[in-house]
């Protein structure tokens, strides 16, 4: 039941955070991070069959977001039950991921101002000019790098910016930021350090969705310290209820200690990740198509970029033979923003498995 959310947007839009119990359930967790995919699959195949009185021909899954997961899941746990997948924005490492979204509550609160009750409203540390003020300076800067000035960031890798640049020299106005904004704003697109100062999960990509997406994951528009961001909503109760074994819904993510944090999450993430990257079987016979938003700040592009790299140094042969991988400027997690989000992925696909015409771009408006 989603009934008492305090967030009905969020939830709706996000169902695979929906307010349960099943992961307290062994048989229940295992279902949701692996099992159910495969006995879903025989079914579906066995019901086509006798319906039709002979097998598919071909297979496809498709999915985005947590569908995106199941879809990398199946090419790496199932490598022979699918001729072609797409994975659209995958969470495919939620359980790394949520302490990550989580420990953005504690750097917000370092400089958000504070409701009755003493608890920061993280939405007020920044105004949707501040907002637009540095997503300007983004697309200023990084736009034309890759020779063309359309309002679409491509050359994310390229995209040096410093927030830095921003601070305001006297007073503070909608054209600047402050410090505490402008060190806040770094930290959380870089990410939390290990001991040793190395990222533990990739950095994000400065995009044109700072102006609108970037409210929406980390900030909300609540007026109080009940706040109802994905963070403090999805990315929360993930953490919560799914990613830590055994579940702890009191976890208080003002006290969260991200090295331990890990710890707690090792048993879901060997059960729920799509991590792999020995994909020898599966690259012999099949396709896959990963696309993802570089505006989706809730998972990062070069998160997904690190796992390409991975899996065709551990497969076999050339990697564009049997993945493709998509990163859509602009977009929010599977759609929206300043982007062009209309494509096909699933005529792409079958165009390659079914007529071997591998995509070099996906067609889009």
């Amino acid at each position: 039941s989603r009934k008492n959310s305090s967030n009905t947007k969020t939830w709706k839009r996000y169902p695979f955070v929906s307010k349960s119990s099943f992961s307290y359930d062994q048989q229940a967790k295992l279902d949701y991070g692996f099992n159910a995919l495969e006995k879903v699959t025989l079914s579906a195949k066995s019901m086509v069959s006798s319906y039709y009185g002979q097998s598919p021909d071909y297979s496809y899954f498709a999915g985005c977001s947590n569908g995106g997961r199941q879809a990398m899941l199946v090419s790496q746990r199932y490598p022979d039950y699918f001729d072609g997948v797409v994975s659209g924005d995958p969470s495919f490492n939620i359980s790394r991921l949520a302490p990550r979204l989580v420990w953005n509550i504690q750097v917000l609160a370092d400089i958000a101002p504070k409701d009755s009750s003493g608890r920061p409203i993280l939405s007020k540390t920044f105004s949707d000019k501040d907002l637009k003020t540095i997503a300007g300076a983004v697309k200023s800067k990084c736009d034309a790098r890759d020779g063309l000035e359309d309002g679409l960031i491509n050359d994310i890798a390229g995209c040096a910016f410093d927030p830095a640049t921003l601070v305001c020299k006297g007073a503070k106005n909608d054209r600047c930021i402050s410090p505490g904004q402008a060190d806040a704003f770094k930290k959380i697109m870089i990410g939390p350090l290990n001991s040793d100062g190395e990222p533990l999960y990739s950095p994000l990509p400065y995009d044109t969705g700072i102006d609108g997406i970037w409210r929406f994951t980390f900030l909300g528009s609540s007026e109080t310290g009940e706040g109802n961001s994905f963070v403090e909503t999805a990315g929360l109760h993930t953490l919560r209820y799914h990613s830590l074994t055994p579940p702890d819904p009191d976890f208080d993510p003002m006290t969260m200690e991200i090295g331990e944090t890990l710890k707690d999450i090792r048993e879901t993430q060997a059960l729920n990740d799509a991590e792999a990257v020995n994909m020898s079987t599966f690259a012999k016979d099949s396709k896959l198509i990963i696309y993802n938003g570089v505006s989706d700040f809730a998972l990062s592009v070069f998160e997904l970029a690190h796992w390409y790299e991975k899996a065709d140094e551990a497969t076999p042969g050339d990697i564009r033979e049997w993945a493709r991988m998509f990163f859509v400027p602009g977009m929010g997690h599977c759609g929206g923003g300043f982007a062009t989000d209309k494509f096909d992925p699933l005529t792409a696909i079958v165009n390659w498995v079914e007529e071997d015409k591998a995509p070099d771009f996906l067609t889009a408006q």
